[in-house]
């Protein structure tokens, strides 16, 4: 009864592995099959017309609109091999990094073997650090200009008193050195509004359809398809 047992158990362990291995062997094969669809789909994109290119998608396809708009945009992000060792949905959180760092962030933190959760916050950490860099770049960059416009105000405004009349040509170049003091002004005050609501974006709490997550339109600042 006891050997009965056992050889149940084994065979039941050995089916196990077997099931396993060809749901993995699935899972692989429509990895690549996304990413093929994915080129066929942009190369179609650019043969037809958006009219008929529109009614193939509506009329021929079982897919969401959301997923094969993932599936082209990967595609044309993505070298093959590093699309199907990703997956879709971490390929797709990833083109939130900007295109000149992704390919060392996606090494660097060996992206294929994080979980979703893991990477989407290693993904959001970096974008902050990032803009938080850009900011200080844009605010220095800012006081120099407004340094160097201030300090030419100045001069020329000090070669000229009642008694010397500024000339005309000099009056406009003091009336654009102002306006470019205003126009710096008008940086400054967005700069730091734009990273007080980047402060408070990031303390949103977002929720991720898993299955099948909203479609982004625009990524990197760059407008992709739109169905």
């Amino acid at each position: 009864m006891t050997i009965g047992i056992h050889r149940n158990q084994n065979e039941g362990l050995e089916t196990a592995q077997k099931l396993k291995a060809q749901f993995i062997a699935l899972v692989n094969q429509n990895q690549k099959n996304y990413y093929k669809m994915g080129m066929i789909l942009n190369r179609l994109k650019s043969i037809l017309s958006d009219e008929e290119f529109n009614d193939f998608i509506d009329g021929s396809l079982s897919y969401s609109y959301s997923n094969l708009n993932k599936y082209m945009k990967i595609a044309s992000e993505y070298k093959e091999e590093t699309a199907i060792i990703l997956g879709v949905k971490k390929a797709y959180l990833l083109l939130k990094i900007n295109k000149d760092v992704r390919d060392s962030f996606i090494k660097e933190h060996q992206a294929h073997l994080r979980t979703f959760d893991e990477l989407e916050e290693l993904v959001n950490e970096h974008n902050s650090i990032t803009i938080k860099k850009r900011k200080v770049s844009e605010r220095t960059v800012i006081k120099k200009l407004s340094k160097i416009t201030d300090d030419a105000f100045k001069n020329i405004s000090a070669m000229y008193t009642e008694d010397k009349e500024m000339p005309e040509n000099r009056k406009e170049i003091m009336k654009k050195l102002q306006e470019l003091k205003e126009l710096i002004k008008q940086l400054e005050i967005e700069s730091c509004s734009e990273e007080s609501d980047n402060s408070v974006q990031n303390n949103e709490t977002q929720e991720h359809d898993k299955e099948d997550p909203v479609t982004v339109e625009e990524i990197n600042g760059e407008k992709y398809l739109t169905f």
